[in-house]
C-alpha cells in the first residue's frame, strides 16, 4: 500500500507535471479511495497529454461504470482492446457493458473468442458461448441503441439506495465488476457488489468462491499488520 507521504509526492509531481505518464498511478489511488471526482480529473488531464495510455483509459472506464455512464464506458473499453490484445479485464468489462446495452451476441462474440484464444479454459466465456449457441446461429439483427428494457439510453437509472455509498447500480453489478474491485484491493466494495449479484440470482458457487478469496486476503492483511 502506498503511504500518505508517497501519495502526497504523487500529487505534487502531477500538479507540477500534468504531462507525466505516471498519472494512472495517482488516478488509481483516488479510485481505490472511492474519490471518483479526483480520479476522473486526473484521468481527463492525463489523457489529454497521453491519449494512448491504456491504463489511464482503463481506470476512466471503471469510473464511468461506477458512475453508471455505460455508453462512455463502452467507448473507452473498445479503444483499449483496439490497442491492447492482452487486456483481459478490459475485454470482460466490455462484454458486461455491451450485454447491458443490448448489443447483439454476434457483436459480443468476437471479444469472447479473443479471451478464449488467450485463456482457453475461461469459465465465464465458455458459459457465455453455451448460453448463446442458438442465437449465434440466427441471422444477425441490428444492435439495440438503448439499454435493456429502456427506451432512452440517455435517461439515468436511479441507483440502488442500499448501495448508494459506492455508487453501484444493481443493473451494472456483476462478478466481473466485483473482481475489478478485488484486484484494486477494494475488498468492501467487492463484497457489496457480490451481495447485489447474489440478490439478482447470480451463480452462487462463483459468488461464494469470490467471497472466500476476499475473506482470505483480508485475513492475510490483518495478520501482516
Amino acid at each position: 500500500m502506498i503511504s500518505l507521504t508517497n501519495k502526497k509526492g504523487l500529487e505534487h509531481h502531477f500538479a507540477e507535471n500534468f504531462d507525466t505518464p505516471i498519472f494512472p498511478v495517482l488516478a488509481d489511488l483516488y479510485f481505490n479511495e472511492s474519490d471518483m471526482k479526483r480520479a476522473r480529473k486526473v484521468c481527463d488531464i492525463g489523457l489529454k497529454h497521453h491519449p494512448d495510455s491504456i491504463e489511464g483509459r482503463y481506470i476512466l472506464s471503471k469510473i464511468e461504470l461506477v458512475d453508471n455512464n455505460m455508453l462512455q464506458a463502452e467507448k473507452h473499453l473498445k479503444m483499449i482492446i483496439e490497442h491492447s490484445e492482452l487486456h483481459i479485464l478490459a475485454m470482460k468489462l466490455l462484454i458486461e457493458v455491451q450485454d447491458e446495452l443490448g448489443r447483439s451476441v454476434k457483436t459480443i462474440h468476437p471479444i469472447v473468442e479473443r479471451i478464449l484464444h488467450i485463456l482457453p479454459g475461461d469459465i465465464e466465456c465458455l458459459s457465455w458461448l453455451n448460453s448463446n449457441q442458438e442465437e449465434l446461429l440466427k441471422p444477425e439483427a441490428p444492435d439495440h441503441i438503448g439499454l435493456k428494457n429502456k427506451d432512452n439510453a440517455e435517461e439515468p437509472t436511479e441507483p440502488d439506495q442500499s448501495h448508494e455509498s459506492i455508487g453501484i447500480n444493481r443493473r451494472i453489478a456483476t462478478l466481473t465488476l466485483a473482481r475489478v474491485f478485488k484486484v484494486q484491493n477494494n475488498y468492501q466494495q467487492a463484497l457489496d457488489v457480490l451481495d447485489i449479484v447474489e440478490e439478482k440470482g447470480g451463480n452462487i458457487v462463483e459468488i461464494e468462491k469470490e467471497r472466500n478469496e476476499i475473506q482470505e486476503q483480508l485475513k492475510e492483511e490483518e495478520n501482516s499488520e
